[in-house]
């Protein structure tokens, strides 16, 4: 995979995404070692503080283990340890990345079915909003998401329809009742 210098997202993040990837495809197997710090570099054209910073996270991930002297190698499935580490808040994360927006793709009114009734805490049938929409990371997309939300917790603002774009960090605003300024049409 070719790095993209211009992304968003960091060059370190972009080679530990790509080594993931490529563990998981057990294009390295379990207990075989990864390619030296120096052979990364290479292969990626990114500098030895980079390649480091991507080992790093493999490593706080359980993905890899060093042992020094000898090199980087894969854990056995079984040896993986999946903890997520959170610091600071999403209000850090947004300073620090690109617009993280939510493109609003299907809005429609429905009746609450069992399951999004439980989890809105209201009766079956209630007249619920359903929401889809797609989660971007600059001109990436990041990922879709469906919301169900009942009026009388979540009232969505009736202007907004298809299309509409809205910051992530104002999309509670936007799914209650505060205003959100810009958001528009794509």
């Amino acid at each position: 995979m070719k790095l993209k210098p211009a992304s968003p997202l960091p060059l370190y993040y972009q080679l530990e995404q790509d080594l993931r990837a490529r563990i998981r495809a057990h294009e390295f197997a379990a207990g075989a070692p990864l390619p030296t710090e120096q052979r990364l570099c290479e292969t990626y054209g990114v500098s030895r503080i980079t390649v480091r910073h991507a080992l790093d996270a493999l490593l706080t991930s359980g993905l890899i283990a060093r042992r020094q002297g000898v090199g980087t190698f894969v854990n056995a499935p079984g040896e993986t340890v999946k903890s997520l580490k959170l610091i600071g808040s999403l209000d850090d994360l947004a300073s620090y990345s690109a617009p993280l927006t939510h493109r609003i793709l299907t809005k429609e009114a429905i009746s609450a079915p069992p399951a999004v009734a439980e989890a809105l805490d209201v009766p079956i049938g209630t007249p619920v909003t359903r929401l889809e929409a797609a989660v971007s990371l600059g001109d990436f997309d990041a990922s879709n998401e469906v919301a169900g939300l009942s009026g009388a917790s979540f009232p969505v603002r009736p202007d907004l329809g298809c299309g509409h774009v809205v910051p992530v960090r104002a999309s509670l605003g936007c799914f209650g009742q505060a205003q959100i300024e810009g958001a528009g049409h794509d």
